[in-house]
């Protein structure tokens, strides 16, 4: 887990985004400047509002980066949600992947956001971090990933 700027309209506890406009991003661009924008606010590309932007970095050496502060964020997330990460990760990913995969037999494509959160999601169950290699077989069984 990581903080990030929220989105506007988006959940205190947004891990997988739907997307929209970042509530810093206004109408001359982000409302920070360069010397006090957050790191990872200098490592986007804004797009239009909706996105998603384009990442200029590597999601995992982002986490790397965040590890040191994960029980201290897995204390607030359990605060704002009432659900541990891992719980709170095994309700969501297996509604989101039923998500996708409804669309898919729809024939409806994914939009831009959908299949970055597809990509999130594949990382967030290959990370040790929260998932057993069992867990990740079991969920990577999907038949949305499974067909991808």
């Amino acid at each position: 887990m990581l903080l990030r700027a929220r989105n506007e309209g988006a959940e205190i506890v947004d891990l997988f985004t739907s997307g929209g406009p970042c509530k810093m991003l206004k109408e001359n661009g982000c409302f920070y400047d360069e010397d006090h924008r957050p790191s990872l606010g200098l490592a986007v590309k804004p797009t239009t509002p909706g996105g998603p932007c384009e990442k200029m970095y590597d999601q995992d050496f982002v986490f790397n980066q965040w590890i040191r502060y994960q029980s201290t964020l897995e204390l607030l997330f359990k605060d704002f949600t009432g659900k541990e990460v891992k719980e709170y990760l095994f309700d969501i990913v297996p509604s989101k992947l039923d998500e996708f995969n409804l669309k898919r037999n729809k024939n409806e494509s994914l939009t831009a956001m959908e299949l970055v959160n597809y990509c999130e999601i594949i990382q967030t169950i290959a990370n040790k971090y929260y998932y057993t290699p069992t867990e990740a077989k079991q969920i990577l069984s999907n038949p949305f990933v499974k067909s991808w």
